[in-house]
């Protein structure tokens, strides 16, 4: 996980400080395996900038669901951070806080990545956007147990672009810090609401492993 001094993690519908937040900033804690978890400002700008220079070199394409391309549903731009050794000491962070969120919050049984992560832009040019849907689907994504979404973009480079989650029936939105670091089991409901100005860039990486029982 990535320092106290400079990160701090919530759990629950709204979200609980945790780490070096002291006990007068907790919110009402609501954990259990419907819930999501995070890190504000988990990742510094110096090393955003470092994963945008992973990015640049490799061609961005349009986004799909289950290889179809619908802009009226999903509109947004992806490219993949193979595992190599400039792209190594990412999937070593966002690991760490894979397992320090799971040992917090829902104990799942996971064993490991079988997809690379995931570059996602959604623009205003082209309103990009992702409406609701779960990361957990048919083949491969079968498996996935838990997701995972870093916020790149600061938050005052662009409008709409909230992530946000429906539990019960009521909307949750998140954080939408800069180098925000978000856990989620992949069963969970999200969007990613249109992008009215400027461009909303983020990570996503899911963690795969044995079926629910």
């Amino acid at each position: 996980m990535a320092g106290k001094s400079t990160s701090t993690a919530a759990r629950g519908v709204v979200g609980q400080e945790g780490f070096s937040a002291p006990p007068l900033n907790l919110l009402q804690s609501r954990p259990g395996i419907a819930n999501y978890y995070f890190y504000r400002e988990a990742l510094s700008p110096e090393e955003i900038e470092r994963i945008r220079a992973l990015v640049a070199p490799r061609g961005m394409r349009a986004g799909n669901v289950s290889g179809v391309i619908d802009a009226s549903y999903r509109s947004s731009r992806i490219s993949w951070i193979p595992r190599r050794p400039d792209s190594e000491w990412l999937y070593q962070k966002l690991v760490a806080f894979v397992r320090d969120a799971n040992e917090q919050m829902w104990q799942f049984h996971l064993t490991n990545l079988l997809e690379d992560i995931q570059f996602t832009e959604y623009d205003a040019d082209y309103e990009g956007h992702y409406d609701w849907h779960m990361d957990m689907g048919g083949v491969e994504s079968s498996t996935r147990k838990l997701s995972m979404t870093i916020q790149l973009s600061d938050p005052g480079d662009y409008a709409g672009g909230e992530l946000q989650f429906l539990l019960n029936r009521t909307v949750h939105e998140t954080d939408r810090s800069q180098g925000t670091v978000v856990l989620f089991p992949s069963y969970l409901l999200h969007r990613v609401n249109r992008v009215t100005r400027g461009r909303r860039q983020s990570l996503v990486l899911w963690i795969h492993g044995p079926p629910f029982q």
